[in-house]
């Protein structure tokens, strides 16, 4: 039973699941849903629903056509029939990852596998796969590679310039840790290729 949520078993969840795996991504799957459920459960965020569907549809759209963020919102928009204006916002904020946004759960959830080590490095590895899976023929180790630690760089340097606007006490700390964990992965990106493991069980 999947933590937090109680969309589990919905037709929502049903349509959701079938996409992820129609899409066949190796990272952006209901593996990484069921992970912001766990983190959600884990910093005992209190239950509401428009996060709930956030956290569900936030990826349920994910191509290289780009836009994903705001499509993943009209694809929720379009299983509920209306507009959930909450849960868009929610999605929306992680084009960016920004913490100053005023709601910043699902942002924050979305990064929250930076503070593991070994869940990171995994996820390192899936996104490379998928990346290649995505690209096919087109895909470039190095240009990947620099793509990826340009991103990150960009999401450290947002955090960094965030963290006195935005988050205070506990969740602060929360998202300094997450900036740490940013900063080991590019580290390790620049180093070398990723170690091909699984993290330890929880």
């Amino acid at each position: 039973m999947t933590p937090w949520t109680r969309l589990e078993g919905t037709p929502l969840w049903e349509a959701a699941s079938l996409q992820y795996a129609k899409n066949g991504h190796d990272y952006h799957d209901m593996g990484h849903v069921g992970r912001l459920y766990g983190h959600a459960a884990r910093f005992r965020l209190p239950y509401d629903l428009s996060l709930d569907r956030a956290i569900l549809a936030h990826d349920v759209i994910l191509d290289l056509a780009g836009g994903n963020e705001a499509r993943s919102a009209v694809w929720l928009r379009d299983q509920l029939g209306e507009e959930d204006r909450v849960a868009t916002r929610l999605i929306m904020t992680t084009v960016d990852h920004d913490p100053q946004h005023s709601d910043r759960r699902l942002a924050l959830l979305d990064l929250a596998d930076f503070l593991d080590p070994d869940r990171s490095r995994a996820n390192t590895r899936l996104l490379r796969l998928e990346a290649e899976r995505m690209r096919g023929d087109r895909f470039d180790e190095a240009v990947w590679e620099e793509g990826t630690v340009l991103y990150l760089s960009g999401l450290s340097r947002r955090i960094r310039d965030g963290l006195d606007l935005g988050p205070t006490g506990a969740e602060r700390r929360v998202w300094s840790k997450i900036l740490t964990g940013i900063t080991r992965v590019i580290r390790e990106i620049e180093a070398g290729p990723v170690p091909d493991r699984d993290p330890e069980p929880a």
